[in-house]
């Protein structure tokens, strides 16, 4: 999602199958991630799209409108250990900027330490000043 800094989203519905994410694609849209776009956009996004999609999906699927994944295109989004939302400072401010934004409201959020505590970190904004 957003921690790589990617431009664009999408999501796929599709047939299961044994082998996970593995189906035919019913119904696949892209959407835009604007730069100042949180978890919680994205999630927002996402569900309007899924919601907005199913008069498309009951029609591909009455009319036989699917195809088969290009595999070698497949992004899949993953969970997180607790361990893996701690910030690496010695990351680019950018880097750091998407890492927070990523893991931002819905998830823990980001974390770092702060005279030996554990301070989350749920918002940030880049500055030119330094």
């Amino acid at each position: 999602m957003t921690i790589k800094g990617e431009k664009y989203i999408r999501f796929s519905v599709i047939f299961p199958e044994k082998e996970m994410d593995s189906g035919d694609i019913i119904y696949q849209e892209k959407y835009e991630l604007k730069n100042d776009y949180y978890l919680k956009d994205v999630v927002n996004v996402l569900s309007g799209g899924y919601a907005n999609s199913i008069p498309v999906v009951l029609n591909n699927l009455k009319v036989k409108n699917y195809f088969a994944q290009d595999h070698n295109e497949a992004r899949y989004s993953c969970w997180r250990e607790i361990k893996g939302m701690q910030i690496d400072w010695n990351k680019s401010g950018k880097d750091i900027f998407n890492f927070i934004r990523a893991l931002s409201e819905r998830l823990l959020g980001a974390y770092s330490y702060l005279n030996g505590k554990k301070v989350i970190i749920k918002k940030s904004q880049l500055s030119n000043k330094i």
